[in-house]
Order: C-alpha cells, then structure tokens, then sequence
C-alpha cells in the first residue's frame, strides 16, 4: 500500500512506472511480474521529463523500464 494520500495535492499530477526484472521469462506459467512506483510530481513537469526519471529510476534499482501512465 502506498504512503501517498488518496489524490494528488493541487498542482500535482500522479504518476505509476511500471517496470520488471531483465531478467523474467514472460513465457513461465505465472507470466511477467511487474513492479510499480507511483509518485505525485508538479503539473508543469513535462511528460517527458518524467518518464526520463521512472527510466533512470528503474535502472538504477536494476529493472527495465515498461511504461508510464498517469493515474489523476
């Protein structure tokens, strides 16, 4: 469960980055795990810039990078 409140503070928006181990068959009986960071970034912060973070993030941590969605 997430420590974040249940919306965003005004001027915010939510993000959720979805990411995997490189290393996970998608082909196993139980499919791709994926992990998730969900984070309330500023609503001026470009999309772009914030994928740039969730892909560094996930790299650092040693996953790869899925996807981006913006939740609220």
């Amino acid at each position: 469960m997430s420590d974040l409140p249940a919306r965003p503070p005004a001027g915010f928006r939510r993000f959720k980055a979805y990411s995997r181990k490189p290393g996970d068959n998608p082909f196993r009986s139980h499919g791709l795990r994926e992990y998730t960071q969900t984070v309330d970034i500023e609503e001026s912060t470009p999309l772009d810039q914030v994928e740039a973070w969730a892909r560094e993030a996930a790299e650092e941590g040693g996953y790869q990078f899925l996807r981006l969605e913006t939740i609220a």
